[in-house]
């Protein structure tokens, strides 16, 4: 756990304690609300300077190159997929819409994400607005952001909300880097803001399609200019989800207009603000894929006693070290271990070395192309923290224990429900993997996909 016995749940509700009580939601920094692009990487600091979450490991990425000029195609549509892409190349998110677009005879203009080849990529028009507008931008708030000029009030502010912030969790300095008004973010989001803008405005774009809404500046640009954002949910969503969750809320800056979603659940029970409009669109193909991938299987008994462990990029060696225990402690149970995208094998090795733990014969750590989602249809139970496969899992038929590491607070609206066993961190889940049974009504999360026709002319629809 954390080295101050501080929780998750204790800095989320800390912050949101802060948040309110200073309306930092309605903060304008020279035009720029800091709170929507700040929140989730302060909580994150914080966490991972208090040990609540593991530090993030970087793992390679192929190299960018600079751009100088580039042209710009015009279409009333964009499309931004997933930065990571399945064993194919693909981002199954985002290709229903892709091809729901060309189907009606547009050609969306594909900005991309991640390390696939794209005309035009986001990170590569990122840094090139930084380069052309950041002395614009610098120029534009140096009244905000000077302390001794218009900017002392919110110089004085930031220090209070984190001394309040710090002081509530008995953590002087865990904020790190984000102890100070960080002047950088700020100039950055106003010169990427307006990139965008001007990019949207020049291709005539008026919907904008995105797996991952986290980048705020292409949101707040995109708005400016007149178009409408829509996310298309490919993960876990709750009430604690560091860009999208802002319960009893009605409005929030740099949030998408509208997004698309797999089930009633996460339209109701994950505290999405009220103004953002919230459409079901069923369960994603793949899923449906699955389904009757374990359906198809070749019986049922294939998967008894399989254990199949979705590991969390924020608590690796802590599920690693439980999933060891249970090993031992269940030698009739084969286990594997799927590590996150974000994780590496070394992560796993360095552990074992490290800690002066032995390998147990039945737990092996998985070096497969498949999906989580593909391999759980090959598993009685699915073991881990917060991952969404987890919620695909109980889809799936699958016996589903989430244990209580720092994180797992992202499900407990699930579990309260009874569709998954919690289990604690000192647990060898022997007691839980005689308890857990499959889910009731595993609908209210995936629902039966939208028809082809009707999703084609949700995507056409021009909303107000």
């Amino acid at each position: 756990m954390s080295t101050n016995s501080v929780t998750f749940e204790q800095i989320w509700l800390e912050v949101e304690a802060v948040d309110r009580a200073e309306n930092l939601a309605g903060w304008s920094i020279g035009g720029v609300y800091l709170w929507p692009i700040l929140r989730d990487r302060l909580i994150r600091e914080i966490c991972e300077n208090l040990g609540v979450f593991q530090k993030r490991v970087d793992t390679p990425r192929k190299p960018l190159s600079q751009i100088s000029a580039f042209s710009i195609r015009r279409s009333p549509y964009a499309l931004v997929p997933f930065l990571r892409k399945n064993h194919l190349g693909q981002d199954p998110f985002s290709q229903p819409v892709l091809e729901g677009l060309q189907s009606a005879g547009f050609d969306p203009m594909v900005l991309g994400m991640g390390d696939a080849d794209f005309d035009l990529h986001v990170e590569q028009l990122e840094t090139f607005f930084l380069a052309k507008y950041r002395g614009v931008a610098k120029t534009r708030l140096a009244w905000a952001l000077t302390s001794r000029l218009g900017g002392g009030k919110h110089f004085a502010k930031y220090q209070r909300v984190i001394r309040a912030i710090e002081a509530s969790l008995n953590a002087a300095g865990a904020s790190g880097q984000y102890s100070t008004l960080p002047r950088w973010l700020v100039v950055d989001f106003y010169a990427q803001r307006m990139g965008w803008k001007r990019l949207f405005k020049a291709a005539g774009t008026r919907k904008i399609f995105i797996v991952n809404a986290w980048k705020r500046a292409l949101i707040a640009g995109a708005q400016s200019a007149g178009a409408k954002v829509i996310e298309i949910q490919h993960g876990l969503l709750s009430v604690m989800h560091p860009l999208l969750g802002w319960p009893g809320r009605d409005s929030i800056a740099y949030l998408p207009d509208e997004i698309y979603l797999w089930g009633e659940f996460w339209a109701r029970e994950t505290g999405l603000p009220s103004s953002m409009l919230k459409t079901v669109i069923g369960a994603p193909a793949q899923l449906g894929a699955a389904q009757i991938t374990r359906a198809t299987s070749e019986s049922a008994s294939s998967r008894v006693n399989r254990v199949l462990l979705v590991s969390q990029a924020q608590q690796t060696t802590r599920l690693f070290d439980i999933a060891i225990r249970a090993a031992v402690a269940s030698p009739q149970l084969s286990f594997s271990i799927k590590p996150h995208p974000q994780e590496n094998l070394a992560q796993f090795s360095d552990h074992l070395r490290e800690s002066g733990q032995q390998m147990p014969a039945n737990l092996e750590i998985l070096q497969t192309e498949e999906t989580a989602l593909d391999l759980m249809a090959q598993f009685e139970f699915v073991v881990g923290v917060h991952s969404m496969a987890l919620v695909e899992a109980l889809t799936l038929g699958a016996k589903v224990i989430v244990v209580k590491l720092e994180g797992w607070q992202y499900v407990e609206a699930i579990a309260s429900r009874g569709d998954l066993i919690l289990a604690e961190v000192n647990s060898n889940l022997i007691a839980e993997f005689a308890a857990c049974r499959p889910a009731g009504k595993p609908d209210y999360y995936f629902a039966t996909p939208m028809e082809a026709s009707a999703f084609e002319t949700l995507l056409l629809q021009e909303k107000p």
